[in-house]
């Protein structure tokens, strides 16, 4: 993850930072506050594994619900790019793509595309929406998680 939040807080603060700071801009915290609001119970975790960790979250997500962990999951991301900083440390990297295009799997690629999104899926098992008689909008058959161990690039 990157913390553009935190660190614009921590470069920012005039009077010093509010002994709220820590668990409001903790990555490790961030569901819990999620769970606390609402008052859910059960399993509240936050993947931070760059890329994929909205796959691995909704991969953990169908476990809960296979094993019988939970009746309800929801698995949910978000980018939101709040500050320049890291644009320029891509940038200084060659790792953005100079004509803002991406090509994943291409010849021509030369870097990716940074993008903003937040989106969220509320899942239940089949026989659990069946039988609350809720909408289903679609199946997920499977899911997969990996980690290319020494390969030519460090993310999962």
């Amino acid at each position: 993850m990157i913390a553009d939040y935190d660190q614009i807080m921590m470069r920012d603060s005039i009077v010093g930072l509010s002994t709220y700071h820590g668990s409001r801009t903790s990555h490790a915290i961030f569901s819990n506050r999620i769970s606390y609001f609402f008052d859910w119970h059960g399993t509240s975790m936050t993947i931070d594994i760059e890329c994929s960790a909205s796959l691995v979250l909704l991969h953990q997500a169908v476990q809960q619900l296979r094993m019988g962990i939970s009746r309800i999951s929801i698995a949910g991301g978000a980018n939101l790019i709040m500050d320049s900083k890291c644009f320029i440390f891509l940038s200084s990297l060659n790792r953005l793509s100079p004509d803002r295009r991406f090509r994943m799997w291409d010849a021509d690629a030369k870097g990716y595309a940074r993008g903003e999104g937040i989106g969220a899926v509320v899942l239940k098992t089949l026989s659990s929406a069946l039988e609350d008689g809720g909408d289903i909008e679609s199946l997920i058959r499977e899911t997969g998680r990996a980690q290319d161990g020494k390969t030519q690039g460090i993310t999962s």
